[in-house]
């Protein structure tokens, strides 16, 4: 039988309350693009289309409710109407709507993706005018990207996605560099002794042999890994 080292190079190094009048309608400036996912691997299943398909939040920071339909998602800064908001589509004051991206165009699911590549996206009023948007870089799978929780202004990653809920305290402020491995994934009719590389003395490499994501509770990588049996190796830098 075949022995086999499945090599997966893995992500980050590193991470408000109001009173709530249904009658009441505030302005668009209180509306937040919050959260979103490019890369949901298996963070949250798709109910209607069973898929783990990429989403995004719109957050209503203000004192009263505001009534979306109407409005506009897309991620083309040229084609600002590019798929509309249904009816019936009200945020509470301090609540949050959660919308597919998974280019179905049904209820409230869009009809475009989102690039884990990097891309823009936005929010626009029934006018066309932007309420909110955001141009993103390089996402990482099961990594979410949002604002952080006391300062809407400034983007964080999060280890740990809330899609329709306040974002987490804990939160990454960027990617360390991915390591290198000294061999690729595949199938090897011996064991293999594997080495992790990287240019950064200041990143820290942790590493599973059982295909989950390593935390700071797994191995230090300190030496080559010897792979004897089929195994899942993934890996995660820190700094």
């Amino acid at each position: 039988m075949k022995n086999s080292s499945l090599l997966h190079i893995h992500y980050l190094s590193l991470l408000a309350m109001l009173a709530f009048n249904p009658n009441a309608i505030s302005q668009p400036s209180s509306l937040y693009i919050n959260e979103f996912q490019a890369s949901n691997i298996s963070t949250l299943r798709n109910p209607l289309f069973f898929e783990y398909s990429d989403w995004l939040e719109i957050y209503n920071a203000g004192t009263a409710g505001v009534n979306i339909q109407g409005f506009f998602l897309s991620d083309d800064p040229d084609d600002p109407q590019k798929w509309e908001i249904p009816l019936d589509s009200t945020i509470h004051p301090d609540g949050y709507m959660l919308f597919w991206a998974d280019d179905y165009n049904a209820g409230i699911h869009t009809n475009f993706k989102l690039s884990r590549s990097g891309e823009f996206l936005g929010l626009f009023d029934p006018d066309g005018n932007v309420v909110d948007s955001v141009s993103f870089g390089y996402q990482e799978d099961d990594i979410s990207y949002g604002r952080l929780l006391n300062d809407l202004r400034t983007w964080v990653y999060f280890d740990e996605p809330t899609p329709g809920r306040a974002n987490p305290e804990a939160y990454f402020e960027g990617r360390s560099e991915n390591p290198l491995f000294s061999v690729t994934g595949g199938f090897y009719p011996g064991g293999q002794h594997i080495s992790l590389y990287t240019d950064d003395p200041a990143v820290e490499i942790r590493y599973s042999l059982d295909g989950t994501v390593p935390d700071e509770t797994d191995p230090l990588y300190d030496m080559p890994i010897i792979i004897d049996s089929t195994a899942a190796l993934r890996v995660r830098s820190f700094t």
